[in-house]
């Protein structure tokens, strides 16, 4: 897992137990196209495969994303969130 991504933790989840809200616009294939939203999406989608994160009420993260869900950090997420908040990361 990339530090660089680890250290943006704090900023897409204000804190741990934080939801970041997902829309169409952060999935690449959708229009308009949102670069900024689809970067976000890429960070979110390895996050996703570190085990990182889980989307909220769908099985992928893609999924959450299309029907305007969310994802939420886990337990090792959220550990790691800590560690990047006090720049440990």
């Amino acid at each position: 897992m990339d530090a660089k991504i680890l250290r943006l933790l704090p900023r897409y989840f204000n804190a741990p137990n934080d939801e970041y809200p997902l829309d169409p616009s952060y999935e690449p294939e959708a229009e308009p196209k949102h670069p900024e939203h689809e970067g976000i999406f890429a960070h979110l989608q390895k996050l996703r495969a570190a085990r990182l994160i889980v989307p909220v009420g769908e099985e992928h993260v893609y999924f959450a994303a299309m029907n305007s869900k969310s994802c939420k950090l886990t337990a090792l997420g959220a550990y790691y969130w800590h560690l990047a908040d006090s720049g440990k990361i």
